[in-house]
């Protein structure tokens, strides 16, 4: 070596040197090496633990991270407790749930002040649960800190509960079941846990119980309801992770039904001039008639046509001997407009008493065919623009119009060009159309349909005087006009052109009405046609008043007309008499105006005699009051001979309240496109549409139903006021899990990833975006750009199927009967039969009972009404077209990450160093105390318990205990002596508290705490 090196050397070494001692002058170096924290005071004792965790985004698959923080606890020479960051350890990782324990690898990053982070994978093959996540660490300190995080791991989810039947009774047995599915996949999330919840219906938690699942993601209990349960709505609870869903049960006592009732229309659907009957039947269960038992049946319409006010009107029937009833309504009236329903309510109440209720609904339509749109547009129609329009042809019954031709011609367009199409299997047709401009439509009223009205306003007794006597009516007679007044309610016709007033005079002997007298008016001689005896003695003479205010009903005017003399006035006073009876006639009627059936009337001279016939003219509305107005005029008759013979012309006007002139339902106009829409072999409807506005941009897919693996063209369709460029490149997606990108044209391949490249097919260079799908998904894929967005499906390789019979048809009360069930792969099947007339107490279980637990892609309004993307993806959508339209109506999809959500947590640990002290310190005190009793023994009389025999005693105590392997240290490792005690705990060794005779203590009172923390005495 040369001098030099030897020089350099010599100088690092005593540099070294000399910064180890300056770091020895400012840090406790052994508190370093031994155990590994960085502090300037040399700890009193030993160094105790503690750790903090913290994770974050730990989740299957996907990198967290988990960070630890080692933390050293120390006390300083004036036994004051500080925390340093521990510099050395070695940190492990292990998960584990229900007792089974998986080391965990992570690469730790180099601890910097006792932080210690790595990145954490949790594995992909986890299932569902709560997991612990324990960190160790083996370090420097007397601990040896662990501590456990807790790690609930629950991929989305979603679940349905079922139970065995939906109404119990106290004391039955409550069966449920719950299956959870994973969102992302609708795969069964096997051995998935969760809780059970039962509560009564006051809310009360009455069964909270773990389940650990099962396989299937099916997990099942029970629930025994006690003979007092509380009878109302039960829920049954099922909670996994953020998955909570329930179901409500009735508990009441019941009895089933003894016997169903049932009914039908005579035909799936009726036209206008249709014979229109329903047809019920009643049986006991035994299969037995419910002969001669009360029917009474309620009617009820809905839809574009009010049904006539007599079919709505209360029904009283009863069964035949076979339990059958029958219930006719006659022909469908010819002023039928639009789609209706007729719904009828039959209560049927047997023999014994027992009732039960059966209901059905009959279909009218005017036309043969029904037609309803789904459009690109919000269901309108652009003027002047080639529309994708997508029509459903049904018959009135609601069975699809499938496989057949149809024809649309606008007759409003200048050249009426048809156009022409089929329906595909679910009866939807997809034609392109330009309905040309809107014009004004004119949508006539409905048939006005009053109410029945009541027949006059009520008559009023007004009062009134008896006149002998002079004094007032008394009560009994009171009470008895008022009945008059009732019975004299028809009278109120007199009203109709305005009110009425009229007085009646009375004689009376005792009870018995001598003669009545009316002022001679209508009003008035009709009201003394009602009267009678009136209650009372002696011989009176009443006068009494009624009235009656302008009744809300038609009213009937005539209008008399000479031909041949000047007979007029004298039939127009006659007509007038009997007019006002006549009104009674017109209750429902809803004419208006001048009727066609007009009144001849001839006289003759010197005859009293008038001729009369009813003649029919084309002028005027026939009506169907015209035989009871012929009825209430009857015969007319001169009250004095005529002076010449004569011919006068009888017309009669009917006018019609205001009140029903306000509520007489009017045309309305609007704006808009009619067509008309013909099926070949069926019929023709017209369709009308709104106006609607052409979308900037749209995305039109070449199919809607596909296969994997299947080719897809996605074509951009640009709106007139679209000013952009066409996208390079669109991209299909599956919520987070898959997407690909492919190019519109050869330009953008650089665009695509190396992957994306080689899966996609070359591009045309034109207005639409090439897609391969892949052979190994199904499901729904999205796309969108600018705004517009469009869907597609792929349908699974393989579908599930069931099919259940039974051995037999048909069985005896006591047979035993089996049931087979047939699944087209392996599935679990959950089975819950019932006796079926439960179902009249309560809803049962539907087949399609999981459809909701199902449901990721979601329709708001569902394309017809009934076309949803879960009709889509169960197989009920069998066309093309209502395919197309089905998508067109998809409002959101649920984009559901296959992975459960990151979970954040956080846990700490700190040595019990508290717990610790106090055990020690305790176990120290007994023997201190059992000490001092023994010196209180042997100590000569007149001997004192000082504060240096305290000490003396305390000392010796911590000998014997530490000669006995007993521990006598704190939880530092510091002997326990009297002067490191904190203050509460040196209290407590106080002398007087622990000498059992006070006059063994000196009478001076010094201090104790002084007295032990003086130098002096330690």
């Amino acid at each position: 070596m040369t001098r030099t090196k030897k020089v350099l050397g010599g100088m690092a070494l005593l540099t070294g040197l000399c910064a180890f001692g300056c770091m020895g002058a400012v840090f406790c170096l052994p508190a370093y090496f031994k155990h590994g924290i960085l502090v300037e005071t040399c700890p009193d004792g030993g160094v105790r633990g503690a750790i903090n965790v913290n994770t974050y985004g730990l989740e299957r698959g996907r990198v967290g991270s988990v960070e630890v923080d080692l933390i050293g606890i120390y006390l300083d020479e004036y036994g004051y407790p500080h925390e340093a960051a521990v510099g050395r350890g070695d940190v492990s990782l292990v998960l584990s749930r229900d007792g089974k324990e998986t080391p965990l690898d992570c690469d730790w990053d180099e601890p910097w002040r006792g932080h210690h982070s790595c990145p954490l994978k949790l594995p992909e093959d986890l299932t569902d649960g709560d997991y612990v996540l324990r960190v160790s660490v083996d370090g420097p300190l007397v601990d040896d800190p662990s501590v456990e995080v807790k790690l609930p791991l629950y991929a989305p989810a979603m679940a349905q509960v079922m139970t065995d039947r939906p109404l119990y009774e106290p004391g039955d047995n409550m069966l449920f079941r719950a299956i959870t599915l994973r969102r992302a996949d609708l795969a069964p999330a096997d051995d998935r846990p969760g809780e059970w919840h039962v509560l009564d219906p006051n809310g009360e938690l009455l069964l909270r119980e773990r389940s650990k699942g099962g396989p299937w993601g099916i997990t099942e209990s029970s629930f025994p309801l006690s003979d007092d349960a509380t009878p109302g709505l039960w829920t049954v609870r099922w909670v996994s992770g953020a998955v909570t869903t329930d179901v409500q049960v009735r508990v009441e006592p019941f009895t089933l039904p003894r016997y169903t009732v049932e009914a039908s229309a005579n035909r799936a659907w009726h036209k206008a001039g249709d014979p229109l009957s329903f047809a019920g039947v009643a049986r006991y269960t035994s299969g037995a008639p419910v002969a001669n038992a009360e029917v009474v049946v309620t009617v009820s319409g809905d839809g574009d046509w009010p049904p006539p006010t007599e079919w709505l009107e209360e029904r009283e029937l009863t069964t035949d001997a076979s339990g059958r009833f029958t219930l006719s309504f006659g022909e469908v009236p010819a002023d039928l407009i639009g789609e209706a329903k007729l719904r009828i309510l039959a209560v049927v109440t047997d023999p014994a008493g027992d009732v039960q209720r059966g209901q059905a609904a009959a279909t009218l339509s005017k036309d043969p065919v029904l037609v309803d749109a789904v459009t690109e547009l919000g269901d309108g129609l652009a003027p002047d623009f080639n529309n994708r329009v997508y029509l459903r042809l049904t018959s009135p019954d609601g069975g699809p119009l499938a496989n057949r031709q149809v024809t649309v011609t606008n007759a409003w367009a200048a050249v009426k060009e048809p156009k022409t199409s089929s329906t595909d299997a679910d009866g939807v047709l997809a034609m392109q159309l330009d309905p040309g401009q809107p014009v004004s439509l004119v949508t006539p009223p409905p048939p006005y349909r009053p109410q029945p009205r009541a027949a006059t306003q009520a008559v009023r007794f007004n009062g009134g005087n008896e006149h002998l006597d002079g004094r007032e009516l008394l009560l009994e007679e009171r009470v008895a006009l008022e009945a008059v007044a009732r019975r004299a309610e028809d009278c109120g016709v007199w009203a109709v052109r305005s009110a009425q007033r009229a007085t009646v005079a009375m004689e009376l002997s005792g009870s018995r009405l001598v003669r009545a007298t009316s002022d001679g008016s209508g009003f008035g001689e009709c009201v003394r046609a009602k009267i009678g005896d009136l209650p009372g003695y002696g011989e009176r003479v009443l006068s009494v008043t009624f009235a009656a205010a302008n009744p809300d009903i038609p009213a009937l005017e005539v209008a008399v007309e000479d031909v041949v003399g000047s007979s007029s006035a004298r039939i127009t006073s006659l007509l007038e008499a009997r007019a006002p009876l006549a009104n009674l006639c017109l209750l429902r009627s809803t004419a208006e105006g001048q009727l066609s059936r007009q009144l001849v009337v001839t006289a003759r001279e010197g005859s009293t005699e008038l001729g009369q016939r009813w003649a029919e003219s084309d002028a005027g509305v026939s009506w169907a009051e015209a035989g009871c107005v012929a009825q209430a005029i009857g015969s007319l008759r001169l009250v004095s001979p005529a002076s010449a013979d004569g011919v006068a012309i009888v017309t009669f006007d009917v006018s019609q309240p205001r009140s029903a002139q306000d509520s007489r339902p009017r045309a309305t106009v609007s704006d808009g496109f009619e067509l008309t829409v013909e099926v070949d072999g069926v019929g023709a409807t017209r369709w009308r549409s709104t106006p609607s506005v052409v979308p900037t941009l749209r995305l039109r897919p070449s199919a809607v139903l596909l296969n994997p693996g299947d080719a897809l063209e996605l074509e951009v369709l640009r709106g007139p006021d679209y000013a952009g460029e066409l996208p390079d490149t669109l991209t299909i997606r599956q919520g987070t899990a898959f997407s690909m990108t492919c190019a519109r044209d050869r330009k953008a391949l650089k665009l695509l990833s190396k992957e994306d490249r080689a899966r996609c097919p070359e591009p045309k260079d034109d207005n639409r975006v090439r897609f391969t799908l892949p052979k190994d998904r199904d499901g729904f894929y999205t796309a969108e750009w600018g705004g517009a967005q469009t869907m597609v499906y792929a349908r699974p390789a393989s579908t599930l199927s069931l099919t259940m019979t039974t051995d037999k048809p048909l069985y005896k009360p006591g047979e035993r009967g089996e049931l087979r069930l047939q699944t087209s792969s392996q599935a679990v099947v959950s089975v819950a039969g019932v006796d079926s007339t439960l179902g009249t107490l309560a809803p049962l279980v539907a087949p399609n009972a999981l459809n909701a637990a199902l449901q990721k892609v979601h329709s708001d309004q569902p394309a017809f009404g009934l076309f949803d993307a879960l009709a889509l993806t169960s197989g009920m959508v069998r066309g093309e077209a209502a395919a197309m339209a089905t998508i067109l109506r998809v409002s959101r999809v649920d984009l559901i990450d296959p992975l459960s959500p990151p979970v954040n947590a956080a846990a700490s640990w700190r040595a019990p160093v508290e717990e610790e002290l106090l055990d020690v310190f305790y176990a120290v005190l007994a023997d201190a105390r059992a000490a001092v009793r023994a010196w209180e023994k042997a100590a000569k009389p007149g001997e004192q318990l000082t504060h240096a025999r305290t000490k003396e005693l305390w000392d010796a105590t911590l000998d014997a205990r530490e000669a006995a392997d007993r521990p006598v240290n704190d939880p530092y490792g510091r002997r326990m002596v009297l002067h490191q005690l904190s203050e509460d705990l040196l209290a407590k060794t106080q002398p007087n508290l622990l000498v059992r005779d006070a006059a063994r203590l000196p009478e001076d009172n010094e201090p104790w705490a002084a007295w032990v923390q003086d130098e002096d005495n330690q």
